[in-house]
C-alpha cells in the first residue's frame, strides 16, 4: 500500500500489524499489544489530503519505555501501509474482563457494517460471529433537553424506573460521554466485564440493565475527545454490549443537539423522544431547537416534561419559581403531548445524589406517582401503531 494512491487502511488492519508487536513489558513476550489493551482509538483519514494514521498508546509505564514502543509502532505501521504521517496520543481507557486480561476500547470514526453483518466485539480479529446486539430490543426511548440543568438525566433514570415497575424489562444508557451521571445516580462503580463473545456485560441494580462511559473510562479525569471518538464509544455501548432482550432501552442523551444526537438518529430506528425542559424562556428557546431536529430526522416526538414546574409550600401554595406554562405553550404549539409536570421537590435531587432514584426508594410515595404516570404515558404511546 503506497501514500501515493490515498489508499487508507480499516482499523481492522491497522490492530492486525500492530498485532505484530509483542508487549515489551510481558516476561514471556507471548501477547501482543493489542492483546494487552495498549492500543485504543486506531483510525485512518485525509489530513489536507493526506493520509494519516491515528491512535491511542497506554501502557501505564515509564516515559523511556512508552518512547521505544511509540517509535516502533511508528515505524511499524509506515513499512507496512507507506503511510509516514503517524499520529499517537497517550491515556486511553482500559476495560477489564473477566478472564482478567485487559481489553481496549476502540472508537474510530470508520462506518460499521450493515445490520446484516452485525458488529465486531471489543478488539476482536478473528472470524468468531459477530452479533447484533440490540436484535432483542423493541423500543429505543431518547431522553432529550436542549439544554443543560434542566434534571433531565434525573427523568431518565426514574421514567426507566418506573417503566421497570409495570414489568417490563427496561435498560438504561447514560449517552453523555463528557459528563456521565448515571454512575452516581445508581451509587455504582465497577468495571464491566466481557463474556465469552467479548461483549460488554452490563450492570445491574435495582432490576435493570445499566451502561455509561462513567463505567468505563477514569471520569476524574477530563475526557478531552473529538467527534469520532465520541461516536465510537457510543456505538460500542449500544452495539458491542450485551443487552439482551429488553422492552425498552432508555437512552439519556447529552444537552443540544450534537455528534451523540446526530450519531443515534441517523443510525438506529428510535421508537420516539421525551423531551424535558424547565418552564424558564431560555430553556425553552432550546427545546424548539432541540424538537426541530427530531422533527428533520423524522423521529417520532412521545412528548415534553415540563420539570422543576413549580414548589409547593406547606400550606399548599404552588409557587412558580421558573415562570408558568411555557412547556404546556409550546407542546400546544407543536401538537405535542405535555407528558408531566414533575415539581420541584427536594427528595428528588436528594435521593439522586444518594444512589437510588425516587421510584425505587418511594415507590409509593408522592414523588414518584409523577415518574409512574409520565412511565404509563410513554408506554402507551409506544404501543398504540402510528398513522
Amino acid at each position: 500500500m503506497s501514500s501515493a494512491d490515498k489508499s487508507l487502511p480499516s482499523r481492522a488492519q491497522i490492530l492486525e500489524i500492530l498485532q505484530e508487536i509483542r508487549n515489551p513489558f510481558s516476561k514471556d513476550f507471548a501477547e501482543s499489544i493489542v492483546d494487552a489493551g495498549f492500543i485504543t482509538a486506531p483510525l485512518s483519514r485525509l489530513i489536507d489530503n493526506a493520509p494519516q494514521i491515528g491512535l491511542i498508546l497506554d501502557t501505564k509505564a515509564n516515559n523511556d519505555a512508552d518512547k521505544k514502543l511509540e517509535a516502533q509502532i511508528i515505524k511499524t505501521l509506515s513499512d507496512k501501509t507507506g503511510i509516514s504521517n503517524i499520529q499517537i496520543m497517550g491515556g486511553a481507557p482500559v476495560i477489564a474482563s473477566n478472564t482478567g486480561k485487559k481489553h481496549n476500547l476502540i472508537v474510530n470514526n470508520t462506518p460499521k457494517p450493515a445490520a446484516g453483518g452485525g458488529h465486531r466485539p471489543l478488539g476482536a480479529l478473528g472470524s468468531k460471529p459477530i452479533n447484533n446486539a440490540l436484535a432483542q430490543v423493541k423500543n429505543l426511548i431518547l431522553v432529550a433537553s436542549g439544554k443543560g440543568g434542566v434534571g433531565k438525566s434525573t427523568v431518565a433514570a426514574n421514567l426507566a424506573m418506573a417503566l421497570s415497575a409495570t414489568g417490563a424489562k427496561v435498560g438504561l444508557l447514560d449517552a453523555d460521554i463528557y459528563g456521565p451521571s448515571l454512575p452516581t445516580m445508581f451509587a455504582l462503580h465497577a468495571k464491566p466485564l466481557l463474556n465469552e463473545d467479548k461483549q460488554m456485560m452490563p450492570l445491574e441494580k435495582y432490576g435493570i440493565k445499566l451502561m455509561s462511559i462513567g463505567f468505563i473510562a477514569d471520569t476524574n479525569k477530563a475526557m478531552i475527545w473529538r467527534g469520532p471518538m465520541i461516536q465510537g464509544a457510543l456505538l460500542q455501548m449500544l452495539n458491542e454490549c450485551a443487552w439482551g432482550e429488553l422492552d425498552h432501552l432508555v437512552i439519556d442523551l447529552p444537552p443540544g443537539t450534537g455528534d451523540i444526537q446526530l450519531t443515534l438518529v441517523q443510525k438506529f430506528k428510535i421508537a420516539g423522544a421525551v423531551i424535558v425542559s424547565t418552564p424558564q424562556i431560555l430553556a425553552l428557546d432550546d427545546v424548539r431547537r432541540g424538537i426541530q431536529m427530531f422533527e428533520q430526522t423524522d423521529i417520532p416526538i412521545l412528548g415534553i416534561v415540563e420539570n422543576m414546574a413549580y414548589f409547593e409550600s406547606d400550606d399548599g401554595v404552588k409557587n412558580y419559581v421558573f415562570g408558568k406554562g411555557g412547556a404546556r405553550m409550546i407542546a400546544e404549539k407543536i401538537k405535542v403531548d405535555l407528558l408531566a409536570e414533575i415539581p420541584l421537590l427536594p427528595i428528588i435531587g436528594q435521593q439522586s445524589d444518594m444512589g437510588e432514584p425516587i421510584v425505587h426508594a418511594e415507590p409509593e410515595g408522592k414523588a414518584a406517582a409523577y415518574y409512574k404516570q409520565l412511565a404509563q404515558k410513554v408506554a402507551a404511546k409506544l404501543n398504540t401503531p402510528s398513522d
